[in-house]
């Protein structure tokens, strides 16, 4: 199992997906634009357990939770629209899905949620939220 593949899986996921507008990626740099829209990706890694244990020469299911947050900034003082309009674009990306690379396990989603969480440096920040199980025999 592994968190690298499970991080590739989901940005490949995502990059292949989206060109709405430009994207941060997590320690990657970044050239904020000045007054266009932007999206920052963040995966949140949860707790894992373990759902049967193997014997013999069978394997034990590890189970993985996590989150995918997508921060969306958008221009203040022109509303709400452009950034549930992205909100829509993310949603669909991660709605319901399965998905996987390499020896991430197989990755579902869940249905998106979005919020708006008010104005920061000029910035409307909204999040799309996405909780993802991961499972793998191992």
């Amino acid at each position: 199992m592994s968190f690298e593949d499970e991080r590739h899986a989901i940005e490949a996921r995502f990059a292949g997906s989206y060109t709405s507008t430009q994207v941060k990626y997590e320690n990657v740099p970044f050239k904020q634009p000045a007054a266009t829209s932007w999206v920052a990706l963040t995966i949140l890694s949860g707790g894992g357990n373990v759902n049967s244990i193997g014997t013999g020469m069978s394997s034990r299911l590890e189970r993985f939770s996590g989150i995918i947050q997508i921060d969306i900034f958008t221009v203040e003082d022109v509303g709400t629209k452009t950034a549930r309009d992205l909100a829509d674009t993310i949603a669909a990306i991660f709605d319901v899905v399965e998905f996987s690379f390499g020896s991430s396990g197989t990755i579902v989603t869940r249905v998106p949620s979005f919020q708006t969480l008010g104005v920061e440096d000029g910035w409307l920040h909204s999040v799309v939220s996405v909780a993802f199980q991961r499972s793998k025999f191992s």
